[in-house]
């Protein structure tokens, strides 16, 4: 019994490792097993409908754009990246992040 325990127990371990490592971040046990099992072909996904925000602080719009925040500023005071103001704070729409980066232009590069 305790072999079986301690097999679990290192299954569980290289669950935590793989899934970390897949995902980039430490995650909740929860979900290390619920991958874990669904990779073991134990477990079927079941897609879950989730809620995202639709809009973001000025911070996060520019850790999403991988730019520094002083850039979004000169990004921003272009006009390039559209803000909005509800109760006197300004935000950006997740929907118009995703609309500058579709109008970059894709430069070739060519050898």
């Amino acid at each position: 019994m305790i072999g079986g325990e301690l097999i679990q127990i290192m299954l569980n371990q290289k669950d935590r490792v793989a899934v970390d490592a897949i995902l980039s971040k430490r995650v909740p046990r929860k979900l290390v097993a619920m991958v874990a099992a669904v990779a073991k072909g134990e477990q079927r996904y079941e897609e879950q409908c989730k809620v995202f925000p639709l809009l973001c602080n000025l911070n996060d719009a520019a850790r999403r754009l991988g730019v520094s925040r002083s850039r979004f500023w000169q990004l921003r005071k272009k006009g390039l990246v559209p803000t909005v103001e509800m109760a006197g704070v300004r935000y950006v729409r997740f929907q118009d992040l995703d609309e500058v980066v579709m109008a970059l232009r894709v430069k070739e590069v060519t050898a």
